[in-house]
């Protein structure tokens, strides 16, 4: 594997560690507990992240919190592209560094690389499903 595609990989799983860190935990800046918390050390990002990006970055806090609250809040296509492109990235570099190496033969079925396809497919599918439907009804 070459040095290139490692790099990527990393980013791609640095990035979305912190995408998902920021989706699905709520900050919380409490002196209840004394005891290792995520939420209080997220919420301790997010005033690092507040005061650099806010105020070197973009000029003002006011500015990130508006930004912050279109990317993370508001409906937009931003986080359906990012998962597009990691989905498409690395199944990507699947089609370009792994499927190539696979020993299909007597160990393994040439099989395992339609599958592989196939479940792709599948996974796109339901991406495209829940783009268009109601956020509330999966039919």
């Amino acid at each position: 594997v070459s040095s290139n595609l490692i790099v990527l990989s990393l980013m791609y799983g640095i990035v979305t560690i912190w995408i998902l860190i920021r989706l699905f935990v709520e900050p919380s800046i409490t002196k209840e507990s004394e005891a290792f918390d995520i939420r209080r050390v997220c919420g301790r990002l997010e005033m690092i992240e507040r005061k650099i990006v806010g105020k070197l970055f973009l000029g003002s806090e006011e500015r990130y919190e508006r930004i912050k609250n279109y990317v993370f809040v508001e409906a937009n296509p931003l986080i359906q592209i990012f998962y597009l492109l990691l989905m498409s990235g690395g199944y990507g570099l699947v089609l370009y560094d792994i499927y190539p190496r696979l020993p299909c033969g007597k160990y393994l079925s040439e099989d395992h690389k339609y599958w592989g396809i196939l479940s792709f497919a599948l996974c796109l599918g339901s991406f495209v499903k829940a783009c268009v439907s109601n956020p509330g009804a999966f039919h």
